[in-house]
Order: structure tokens, then C-alpha cells, then sequence
């Protein structure tokens, strides 16, 4: 279902990139960004995949642009980017933070 959904979005983002001038879609990205990372509760990773853009767009839309429009959704839109990164620091396979000094004997 997710996959499925994602795909739609790409299709649909895509199509409204191109009937938008460039300002107003950086702007309609912005907001998207934050309906798809608060009300789907995706990651940046996931989010810059279904825009086609890079990570570090994601993150400089949230971060930079988004409080200049909207002090609510930013605050909302940081305690989940929080709370996923707190998730992806437990132990396991997702973590990608490793111990330098371990000793193999």
C-alpha cells in the first residue's frame, strides 16, 4: 500500500511541477513536505524521493524555509523529524553510529 501511494504522489508532484512557475512551487513543496512528514509520518528520505529532489532540499525546506511561513508546522514538523531520528539511533541494523575502539581478540 505504501509503495503504491508513494508512486501516485511522484506522478502527481511531477505534473504539478510543471504547471507551477518555480517560486510557487518551491512554496507548494514546502507545505506538501510538511502534510507528508506530519500527516504520513514519512522520512526525509522518503519524502525527497516522491519530489525527485535531494535530501538536503528536504532538510532546507524544513528547516530554513518552512519557519519563515509557518511557526506551527515547523515546531510540529521538528518533534517528528525528531522522533524519527531518535528512532534510527537505537541499536540494530539501523544504527549508524559504530563503536571505533573495539578490540577483536
Amino acid at each position: 500500500m505504501k509503495k503504491a501511494m508513494k508512486r501516485i504522489l511522484q506522478v502527481r508532484y511531477r505534473r504539478i511541477a510543471k504547471m507551477l512557475e518555480e517560486k510557487k512551487f518551491v512554496e507548494f513543496r514546502v507545505l506538501e513536505t510538511v502534510t507528508l512528514a506530519v500527516g504520513m509520518d514519512l522520512t526525509q528520505r522518503e519524502i525527497a524521493k516522491i519530489f525527485g529532489v535531494s535530501q538536503n532540499t528536504i532538510y532546507h525546506d524544513m528547516h530554513v524555509k518552512l519557519p519563515r511561513i509557518s511557526k506551527d508546522l515547523s515546531e510540529q514538523v521538528q518533534m517528528v523529524m525528531k522522533r524519527h531520528k531518535d528512532e534510527s539511533l537505537i541499536g540494530g541494523e539501523r544504527c549508524p553510529i559504530k563503536p571505533k575502539n573495539v578490540h577483536k581478540s
